[in-house]
């Protein structure tokens, strides 16, 4: 699975997948098992239909590494494998024995204050709407917002007018019920998500046991499920409250670590940009350093909201952002956007370069590669 997915992260990483690479075709475990429309686990079914299934993913297993080693070696992965991606296999199943540890107590506390909470929100949306409704309800939510409180529509789905958090985004100056609504709807899913589902997760020691997936998302990352652990948001106090519920057994602490502008850095060794280079030589903050250059002031004139707007200019630029991107996220004209934007390119010239030439390599044809020899298809 990890050599299928270092050769092509976009692709499906299943064995049952992956067998047709080498002319073979595994049943789907699925339909394979169902006997007489109920589904039947492995050690239910009969031997010789078992081995029959069993037989076909070991031969498919024994082809594809017989055809991985010779690509992976081919296109540089095998020290990727071997370095990276196989200990931490073994690390991340390490963490899922593990587990974490949880406040079943305090998550049954904070599950009651998310009802009452609820209840309140609830009444007050029915007192906005001047009727009680059923605010989970797309189609009453739609009457009630565009035909009784007069509202305009932004945008539509093939059956109705769209009532999503993007919409209700935009009318909540317009009026309270859209942010009300929003409100409901961001308690109700961490409740259900994490409040809710979280103790149901746990076993007898209290602990969680989710799965960290290694070969689903394009980039690299790691992404977690059952429950999703790195979607909790940090922002808002009911998800800082969430958070405080994962905690260390007796006499131990968890740590937090976290490194230091570590996509800058990444950027300053692919691009070679002297200028971002000297910053973390000399130890620099590297947001006061672009304020500096976008700003064409020296250090001591540089405010919090100069700093502010060059971090924002740092992280949206390297990844695309435009001038209309920039100019929402600052809340700034677009010119001033367009401005920021030019006069950064201009004082890192080695980084719009690193870019220009990786557009093109990419139009070319050529696979995007990470500092270890990760590729991306573009």
């Amino acid at each position: 699975m990890l050599g299928a997915y270092l050769l092509n992260p976009e692709q499906n990483q299943s064995i049952e997948a992956l067998a047709a690479q080498v002319e073979l075709e595994i049943p789907d475990y699925d339909a394979f098992s169902k006997e007489k429309r109920k589904k039947r686990d492995w050690d239910e079914l009969e031997v010789e239909k078992t081995a029959e299934l069993a037989q076909l993913r070991v031969i498919s297993t024994y082809r594809l590494v017989q055809n991985q080693n010779a690509l992976l070696g081919a296109y540089g992965f095998a020290r990727l494998l071997r370095e990276v991606e196989s200990p931490l296999s073994l690390l991340l199943a390490q963490m899922e024995i593990d587990g974490v540890l949880i406040d079943t107590a305090q998550l049954e506390r904070i599950g009651k204050i998310c009802g009452d909470r609820l209840a309140v929100l609830e009444k007050k949306a029915h007192s906005l709407a001047g009727k009680e409704f059923n605010v989970n309800s797309p189609k009453q939510l739609e009457q009630i917002l565009f035909d009784e409180l007069g509202l305009k529509p932004l945008k539509r789905t093939k059956t109705a007018r769209s009532t999503d958090a993007q919409t209700l985004e935009a009318l909540k100056d317009e009026h309270e019920l859209p942010m009300v609504v929003l409100e409901i709807r961001q308690v109700a899913k961490l409740k259900g998500t994490y409040v809710d589902a979280l103790p149901l997760l746990a076993d007898k020691a209290q602990r969680v046991h989710g799965s960290w997936e290694q070969a689903v998302t394009a980039t690299g990352r790691i992404s977690s499920v059952d429950p999703n652990l790195q979607n909790i948001p940090i922002r808002s106090e009911l998800g800082r409250e969430i958070r405080s519920c994962f905690i260390a057994r007796p006499g131990c602490q968890l740590v937090a670590a976290d490194y230091s502008q570590i996509e800058l850095r990444v950027l300053a060794h692919l691009s070679q940009d002297e200028r971002l280079l000297q910053a973390f030589r000399e130890n620099q903050d590297i947001h006061l350093r672009t304020a500096m250059e976008i700003f064409d002031v020296p250090e001591a004139e540089v405010d919090r909201e100069m700093r502010s707007r060059a971090k924002a200019v740092n992280f949206g630029v390297i990844y695309g952002q435009g001038e209309s991107g920039l100019s929402k996220a600052l809340g700034i004209p677009r010119k001033t956007a367009k401005d920021f934007i030019e006069r950064y390119f201009e004082r890192y010239q080695g980084v719009t370069t690193f870019m220009e030439k990786t557009l093109e390599a990419a139009r070319e044809g050529h696979a995007v590669e990470s500092i270890l020899g990760r590729r991306r298809k573009v």
